[in-house]
């Protein structure tokens, strides 16, 4: 058998900017973010390589009464690991999610790559005795289905519970002039 074990990595270096921004309007029913990302690689040795790559996702939902329907994108991406011995590539995506929720039952029902049927994906792995690749096609479209219900237990406490302070500090500390 083969053992897959890390031989003859050199040191990465890795340089990651990333900034998450995001808005509410609209009496914060909707929302808004995006996040854009760069990474800088680079590794030496054997396997040298290097590669700048730029990237981002964001999302928008909006609230409607008891409604919450949103939509989120996220790009494809690039990675090199392990010295550069270990690299990977999967493609973007899109979802959107409509949930209900009101007192104890919520209801959230989501579509992952919502305008692609296909989806793809890849990784390689090198080293001086063997390599290998994969590669991933995906077709169709993921659906979920989340609902959540909960049920009251233990003892009912009101919640307007006024708590007041202390009318007098008290204290364990003995005076010294007994």
């Amino acid at each position: 058998g083969l053992i897959r074990k890390l031989i003859n990595g050199e040191a990465e270096n890795s340089e990651y900017v990333s900034l998450r921004l995001g808005g509410s309007f609209f009496d914060n029913n909707l929302n808004i973010n995006v996040a854009p990302r760069w990474r800088n690689f680079h590794c030496g040795g054997e396997y040298k390589t290097s590669f700048s790559r730029f990237s981002f996702d964001g999302d928008a939902d909006y609230t409607i009464g008891d409604f919450n329907f949103g939509i989120g994108y996220r790009t494809s991406d690039h990675d090199k690991t392990k010295g550069g011995m270990e690299e990977s590539w999967w493609s973007g995506y899109w979802n959107v999610f409509l949930t209900y929720g009101t007192g104890n039952l919520y209801v959230n029902v989501g579509v992952d790559n919502i305008f692609n049927s296909k989806s793809k994906m890849w990784e390689k792995y090198n080293s001086p005795y063997f390599t290998t690749y994969s590669r991933q096609w995906s077709t169709g479209r993921m659906a979920r289905v989340n609902i959540t219900y909960t049920f009251g237990y233990g003892k009912k406490v009101s919640r307007n519970i006024e708590i007041s302070g202390p009318e007098a500090t008290k204290t364990s500390i003995l005076s010294a002039d007994r």
